[in-house]
């Protein structure tokens, strides 16, 4: 019980948080520096007792869980970009995220290359260059922004929409 209640006070300050991470932080918290099998199928049957279980995202693109606490998705508009001694890996950030810094780049520059967007996005979290792991990640999370009708790409050039 008193995991859990740890679980959901790390979502309360972290959210959105992947799962790996939220593991890493109850790990850090305990002392133990491995997230063994064993652990993590105990940590697993703790997440699903936890009160915000219902607001739970899955990445599309890497199959990671997000928990999201009690902010809602629809209207998040923020971002949190690292600090010097901490860095999150762009899988280990919810697309909402990426999406925000997205649009908060393209308020500034109007209409840019999707490459060049792509690019200024892994930077704003630490990133200084496009892998082709990190590709995919921020492709979808570009997909989903003109889904969503947020951007439209006309000619390999994106902007927002109205």
């Amino acid at each position: 019980a008193y995991i859990i209640q740890q679980m959901e006070e790390v979502i309360a300050i972290e959210a959105p948080i992947c799962e790996e991470m939220l593991f890493e932080r109850i790990n850090e918290a305990w002392d133990i520096t491995r997230l063994g099998p064993r652990l993590k199928q105990a940590y697993t049957r703790c997440v699903e007792k936890l009160s915000s279980k219902e607001n739970v995202t899955m990445s599309p693109c890497t199959q990671k869980i997000f928990y999201w606490g009690n902010i809602d998705r629809s209207t998040y508009q923020e971002f949190r970009i690292p600090n010097e001694d901490f860095r999150r890996g762009l899988d280990q950030i919810a697309y909402e995220e990426l999406m925000n810094a997205a649009k908060e780049i393209l308020m500034l520059q109007f209409s840019m290359n999707v490459e060049d967007l792509k690019a200024e996005i892994a930077k704003m979290f630490g990133w200084q260059k496009v892998t082709s792991a990190t590709t995919d990640i921020l492709e979808h999370a570009i997909h989903m922004m003109v889904r969503r009708e947020i951007a439209i790409i006309e000619n390999d050039k994106i902007q927002l929409k109205g």
